[in-house]
């Protein structure tokens, strides 16, 4: 996301190059989109509280703080030039996403944001701290204003409403592996989501399903499997996982063959298989949904082709309780 704190471990020789590591991912990045922070910055960006974003592609504009002087003083531009009053660094343009946080200093009211109608108290902002780069590589602090219907004081409590709510935002964002293209992957969606809420996940499938309270169902039916999920998965706070992939559960929906476990989750495709024909042997295949989706365990049942016993409920091993209700 947007504003992460990354450690630097090398430069290439040609000091072009940096390899970083995150809180999600390691890499080689170009340095140009690197910034520099000394004790300052940490002391000014660790010291106020952070707001979560709880919408998709939400656009600001970052501001730095400092300005020139008048009489003699000149703001230092990209290029080197400057004129006396102007900001120091031209305005930043970004968007961030669920899974972003951001210091903010205050929550300010005005009358109206980039043309929106409000009512008479006006609409509550939050001016949140963005880093922008200098010239020299250093970062600055700088600001942007945010409107309290797309971010909000973190943690956020922890409620069924307010995860399905951001989990709407998510819905049908593309699918990609990895962060692929600064999209999400099964676990991505789920680290996400939570992040908010101020729970920590791991960044893959595999860590993910052994955190909190886990039940082995490896050794169930698949018709077992669903039953023992309907049963003891706790809506909204089970993971569901196999081999590989992850999703939330959310409860139960009613369908004309009963109650059917449902599921939140990013996923490229289900596995599917060709007939056998006289010319040809049976192959396997996908069918790609590519995206966030909410589906039963059993994702293409209905199609004539789907792999089995490789469906989504064959490959389940487990799931697990991550919060307390």
């Amino acid at each position: 996301p947007a504003a992460t704190p990354v450690f630097t471990s090398h430069v290439s020789k040609d000091g072009a190059w940096a390899r970083v590591e995150s809180p999600s991912a390691a890499g080689w990045v170009d340095l140009r989109d690197l910034a520099r922070v000394d004790a300052a910055f940490n002391k000014k960006w660790t010291s106020q509280p952070l707001a979560a974003i709880v919408s998709e592609e939400v656009g600001l504009t970052a501001r730095s703080g400092r300005s020139g002087q008048s009489g003699g003083g000149s703001a230092s531009k990209r290029d080197g030039s400057g004129t006396a009053g102007q900001e120091s660094l031209p305005p930043r343009q970004e968007s961030a996403s669920i899974g972003t946080l951001l210091p903010y200093k205050e929550v300010i009211s005005t009358p109206g944001l980039a043309g929106e109608q409000t009512n008479e108290q006006g609409k509550k902002i939050f001016k949140v701290l963005f880093p922008l780069r200098s010239d020299d590589g250093q970062a600055e602090i700088g600001t942007a204003d945010i409107a309290s219907d797309n971010a909000a004081a973190w943690p956020l409590p922890l409620t069924r409403g307010r995860l399905a709510e951001l989990g709407n935002h998510m819905l049908a964002q593309p699918y990609g592996w990895g962060g692929y293209g600064g999209n999400r992957d099964c676990s991505a969606l789920m680290r996400d989501l939570f992040l908010p809420f101020g729970l920590w996940l791991p960044r893959n499938s595999g860590a993910q399903a052994k955190v909190g309270q886990y039940t082995d169902l490896s050794q169930l039916t698949s018709r077992e499997k669903e039953q023992r999920i309907l049963k003891d998965g706790k809506p909204f706070i089970t993971m569901v996982s196999m081999p590989g992939h992850i999703g939330l559960y959310l409860g139960s929906y009613h369908t004309a063959s009963g109650y059917r476990a449902m599921l939140f989750h990013n996923v490229w495709g289900i596995r599917t298989k060709s007939p056998v024909t006289v010319l040809q042997p049976a192959r396997e295949g996908r069918a790609i949904i590519g995206k966030a989706v909410v589906t039963t365990l059993s994702p293409g049942e209905e199609r004539g082709d789907l792999a089995t016993p490789n469906s989504l409920l064959d490959r389940i091993t487990g799931m697990n309780v991550i919060a307390v209700e």
